[in-house]
């Protein structure tokens, strides 16, 4: 094999190790139940679904959740819902090093992601260390209204990726198997 022109590298469980537990433990303290039911409205209703689909904002996510918890709570201000939200990730020290060292590779690096705005925005906040290789070639989820493993997600980064860049010359990282099998179809 040639070398790889270009990169397609997942978020969650590549370069941060994340744990949505994290979350659903903090809101159901906060709201005074329990996790089961933070989990059934945020999961099981597909609410988390169409919020990394950009189909509502992060305010519309939030109220939608607490409205759905039907609790006699006080709604959290939205900073304290997003600072919940977002601190979820861990980073992956070896993984975030290599990828900064593929760029000095000149290998074109594009971040391919299922995420919300909120943990997109606590990323670059809190960690733009990971996110500063990539510069601005971002395929976002929230943004593209799509999510792995819709080829369309991969449509988007190879062309991302360039005219030149034929898409058996891109390396894609990924956690989940049935992502990378979409991938390669």
């Amino acid at each position: 094999m040639n070398k790889p022109k270009a990169l397609l590298c997942d978020m969650g469980n590549v370069l941060l190790f994340f744990d949505r537990q994290r979350a659903h433990q903090a809101i159901a303290l906060a709201y005074h139940t329990d996790i089961q039911s933070v989990e059934s409205a945020i999961e099981a209703s597909g609410l988390r679904l169409e919020y990394e689909l950009g189909r509502m904002s992060t305010e519309d996510f939030h109220q939608a959740l607490y409205k759905s918890l039907n609790t006699s709570q006080a709604c959290l201000p939205l900073r304290e819902f997003r600072k919940i939200w977002g601190d979820i990730f861990r980073p992956n020290a070896s993984m975030i090093q290599a990828i900064h060292a593929l760029k000095e590779q000149a290998i074109t690096l594009i971040l391919c992601s299922n995420i919300s705005e909120a943990h997109h925005t606590f990323l670059k906040e809190r960690y733009p260390e990971v996110l500063e290789p990539f510069a601005d070639r971002l395929i976002l989820s929230y943004q593209q209204h799509i999510l792995k493993p819709d080829p369309a997600m991969y449509a988007a980064a190879h062309k991302m990726a360039g005219e030149a860049v034929r898409f058996k010359d891109c390396i894609l990282v990924d956690d989940l198997q049935e992502n990378v099998a979409a991938a390669v179809r």
